[in-house]
């Protein structure tokens, strides 16, 4: 019913910023859906798909992206467990921690952390490279 698109297209006019972030959701999106729903229910799910769409929807900045797989990333590191207003706290205590999918989470969050730094990084590079002027 639904297309699956995992080909990421980046801009033919400028310097792809999210490359290291469209390659790692592309080989990673099935387990970021997963783990977001596992970790956050309904808004762990919708944080993924939100996160994953913008890749197809990065017009003039990178920085919405960023901000979105941010999000996912804080919902898998698991930073708001604490906050009993948040569905992520109920869901965190039904856990086990010896399930293995806590470790597989773990290396997903990891990966996906070095995947926003890169891409950072490739920011900050093209940005020097314009002249100081924002890059996309």
């Amino acid at each position: 019913m639904f297309d699956i698109i995992t080909d990421y297209p980046a801009r033919a006019d400028r310097p792809d910023t999210l490359n290291e972030l469209r390659a790692f959701a592309a080989e990673h999106r099935e387990a970021l859906q997963n783990a977001a729903a596992w970790l956050g229910g309904t808004g762990g799910s919708r944080c993924a798909r939100e996160a994953l769409n913008s890749l197809h929807m990065v017009q003039d900045s990178p920085r919405s992206a960023l901000r979105l797989f941010g999000d996912l990333l804080a919902l898998l590191m698991l930073e708001d467990v604490h906050n009993p207003e948040r569905e992520e706290a109920g869901l965190f205590a039904s856990i086990d921690l010896n399930d293995p999918r806590v470790e597989d989470v773990c290396l997903l969050a990891d990966g996906l952390a070095d995947a926003i730094e890169a891409c950072r990084e490739a920011i900050i590079g093209a940005s020097a490279d314009n002249g100081g002027r924002a890059a996309a």
